[in-house]
């Protein structure tokens, strides 16, 4: 939805060294995974409600796969695109790996266009019909990590290029994780509930808890509830607001002008088109070509 006008410049500030966009893929690249056989998951005890996950999920999480009741899909964010004019689309998510390769091979990527629109040479997210548009499907890859005291599940798009006016860089990752913690009703048992979520931007990854959180549950009876921005009412998937130029991921819209540098809270996003990932979406992390995404990378 076109609400300001937008200045036909490139956002010089958000183009950073692509080798800082992927940190969360680099360790995943270990070979193919050898599938084990997961435990059955015990009854939930008494106060223990169908929000939380046991802790075999996310141990097992390559093992179990994309089903019903697991936190990949049961958590996972509704991904926001937008538009600045009838003549700009957005570089949209797709395919990291060249359908039809064996062994797979990594997508070739394309260079950031000279045109003043981003989305030339990617992927489009189909016709547009007006704000909170459906758009097409996407591959989206996850991981499940121990870190420590909480468990966190990644959640990583792959663009062919960021920005335009050749400032910008070919390949580009970008997601956001979501973080579970100890359910407190579980009495020190092993199962967890969503805490919060960190929004990734480059290097940088913004951490916000799930209460402070605009988070939809999507597939509701009845008037789906994807265009309710209120904070704070504890549902499913966390709403994830993509940068027109860089794909950062953020909690909210932002779509006042835009400048050719500066922060990259700054960055035009908002809500034109929207994307809930489904299970035949998902891919998992070993699927990702282990080769480096950094070639095109200024």
């Amino acid at each position: 939805m076109v609400r300001h006008q937008i200045l036909a410049t490139a956002f010089v500030g958000l183009v950073l060294p692509l080798v800082t966009a992927v940190p969360q893929l680099m360790s995943t690249h270990a070979g193919l995974h050898r599938r084990r056989t997961p435990p059955p998951i015990p009854p939930r005890p008494e106060g223990v409600g169908p929000e939380s996950f046991h802790g075999s999920q996310f141990d097992f999480f390559d093992d179990i796969g994309f089903v019903a009741g697991s936190p990949g899909v049961e958590a996972a964010p509704v991904m926001l695109y937008s538009r600045t004019g009838p003549d700009t689309d957005p570089c949209y998510p797709e395919s990291a790996v060249v359908i039809g390769s064996n062994p797979p091979k990594k997508n070739p990527g394309t260079d950031t266009s000279a045109a003043y629109n981003p989305g030339a040479s990617c992927n489009n997210p189909g016709d547009y019909h007006g704000a909170y548009t459906l758009g097409k499907p996407f591959p989206v890859y996850i991981g499940a990590s121990w870190c420590g005291k909480v468990w966190k599940v990644n959640f990583d798009l792959y663009y062919v290029h960021d920005g335009n006016l050749k400032a910008g860089h070919k390949h580009d990752w970008e997601g956001i994780s979501v973080v579970f913690a100890k359910d407190p009703a579980a009495n020190g048992g092993d199962w967890w509930v969503r805490a919060g979520a960190t929004y990734n931007h480059h290097s940088n990854h913004d951490w916000f808890k799930w209460k402070d959180l605009v988070t939809v549950d999507v597939d509701v009876p009845g008037e789906s509830d994807i265009e309710n921005d209120e904070r704070g009412r504890m549902k499913k998937h966390p709403k994830v607001y993509v940068g027109f130029y860089s794909h950062s991921a953020y909690p909210t819209e932002k779509n006042d002008y835009l400048i050719n540098s500066g922060p990259a809270s700054v960055e035009y996003r908002s809500d034109d088109w929207w994307r809930l990932p489904r299970a035949e979406d998902m891919h998992l992390w070993t699927e990702i070509p282990g080769e480096s995404w950094s070639d095109g990378a200024v």
